[in-house]
């Protein structure tokens, strides 16, 4: 998956909610398109569980095309005028529970089916979210390169059981922001340290931005949030102080106007201050303009003292002579 592509990932049993916030139903499964595998609905449940042991209900089911829905982080919102329907539409049903996964020249499952990836724009099937374990039930993505035959009962993988010994847990997006921020805090550090520090989290790649005291510190933050099991990636753009103040001092030698000024900076997290002396109110303003550009920068307090205009010495007049 390249990094222009957004991943859509639905784990059957997800709340699907109105615009108005009311629950209409959970999501029970996906009907697939086989030949071009691409995910065309949505299978949504409403009312009792289950008709008997593996048997959808299907009276109770119904179908929500995916331009009817938004994909959120703890679920799925139907769109303003979506209109799900109670008639099945052509395709491959995937669903929760009953469609099993078997690895390459494997008889017992790998696993049940519990969710599907796809591609938010155009439905194509990304992987499928697994569920293996009786105890401590862990799941898995597996990959659309890892699929073999799909089936209602049976997806087949092309993958042995040994090849999928290192295959990542999974979790979703909402689930791991969840993890990550209990990582983050218990990380360790002292809150200011890690109080600056923003964080988001799509298609299982933890971004992180903001602002921390120290370069230790943010090394420690991204450390923290690699550790957290399902975490693809981390993208740390966290800007500590000592950073920060050497962009801001880069910042102002490059402006022009505010080059003649004497400026001492110090951030704390992202609030910059400035001490110093400038010749004229022009340069001391160029100053606060330069500092409050740098990326990272939340706010700038000047106390940059203007000197008073020298004026020039008068000429003293000349003694006659004796």
């Amino acid at each position: 998956m390249t990094a222009e592509t957004v991943r859509h990932t639905v784990c059957f049993g997800a709340p699907v909610e109105t615009p108005d916030g009311a629950r209409w139903g959970t999501v029970a499964g996906v009907l697939v398109d086989p030949a071009e595998r691409r995910v065309r609905y949505l299978a949504v449940r409403r009312g009792p569980a289950w008709a008997g042991r593996g048997v959808p209900p299907v009276s109770r089911t119904w179908y929500a095309p995916l331009p009817d829905v938004e994909v959120r982080p703890h679920g799925v919102l139907l769109r303003e005028g979506a209109t799900p329907s109670k008639e099945r539409p052509g395709g491959l049903l995937l669903w929760r529970g009953t469609t099993a996964v078997v690895p390459r020249g494997g008889r017992a499952p790998w696993g049940r089916l519990l969710g599907a990836a796809w591609r938010r724009e155009d439905g194509g099937l990304l992987g499928l979210v697994v569920r293996r374990g009786r105890i401590r039930r862990e799941r898995y993505l597996l990959t659309a390169d890892l699929l073999g035959g799909l089936g209602s009962e049976r997806v087949t993988l092309r993958a042995a059981p040994a090849d999928l010994a290192s295959t990542p847990v999974f979790r979703t997006d909402g689930e791991l922001e969840e993890a990550v921020r209990a990582a983050v805090y218990g990380s360790g550090l002292p809150y200011e340290e890690r109080a600056g520090v923003r964080l988001a989290v799509a298609d299982g790649r933890v971004r992180l931005w903001g602002n921390c005291r120290t370069a230790p510190g943010r090394r420690r933050i991204e450390a923290a949030v690699r550790a957290v099991p399902g975490v693809l990636d981390v993208a740390n753009e966290v800007i500590d102080d000592p950073e920060l103040e050497i962009a801001v001092a880069q910042a102002l030698a490059r402006e022009e106007a505010a080059r003649d000024a004497h400026v001492v900076v110090r951030s704390r997290l992202g609030h910059v201050r400035l001490r110093g002396e400038a010749p004229n109110e022009e340069a001391a303003r160029a100053a606060v303009r330069a500092a409050g550009g740098v990326p990272g920068v939340r706010s700038v307090t000047s106390e940059i003292q203007v000197l008073p205009e020298r004026r020039p010495d008068r000429p003293q007049p000349e003694r006659a002579a004796a």
